[in-house]
């Protein structure tokens, strides 16, 4: 229900717009504003698509680096565990 709701607003917004478009282009004196309307409304969807189309490589880095911090701190986390039990000793540095 929720699905239908959302295209029908989706349909009744474009018509709209469409609507508006050429309601503007048909009087001189808003026919500079119906012909960039639809540029003033896309471009700035558009130009956050593509800024997050160019930021998936870093995205992509940071979730890698996440992953490696998280299983570096697990594993001092483990061995200094094991240290604090006694189980693990560390006798180079003891000398």
């Amino acid at each position: 229900m929720a699905c239908a709701a959302l295209l029908w607003t989706l349909i009744v917004l474009i018509a709209f717009l469409v609507y508006l478009d050429f309601l503007l282009q048909l009087f001189p004196w808003t026919r500079w504003i119906g012909l960039r309307l639809m540029d003033m409304l896309f471009d700035p969807i558009r130009t956050i698509g593509m800024d997050f189309l160019t930021a998936i490589p870093d995205l992509l880095f940071l979730a890698v680096l996440v992953v490696v911090v998280r299983f570096v701190l697990k594993a001092l986390h483990l061995l200094f565990s094991g240290i604090a039990e006694g189980t693990v000793s560390l006798t180079a540095i003891r000398g």
